[in-house]
């Protein structure tokens, strides 16, 4: 439920629940290279962009 909040970097993350069920793969998720949907797919960000409805900050 974190990405229900406007600023989910302000909620600290204290427990995880429901580890049981837990995909193996999100061990992985802090080492491995990140890029943005910007910087690996420019045109499609544009596309996206251009056509998002979402609540935009400021």
């Amino acid at each position: 439920m974190i990405a229900a909040f406007d600023d989910p970097s302000g909620i600290p993350l204290l427990y995880e629940f429901g580890i049981e069920s837990r995909a193996g793969q999100l061990d992985a998720l802090g080492h491995l290279e990140a890029y943005t949907t910007e910087a690996l797919i420019p045109e499609e960000a544009a596309r996206i962009r251009a056509t998002n409805r979402q609540y935009r900050p400021g």
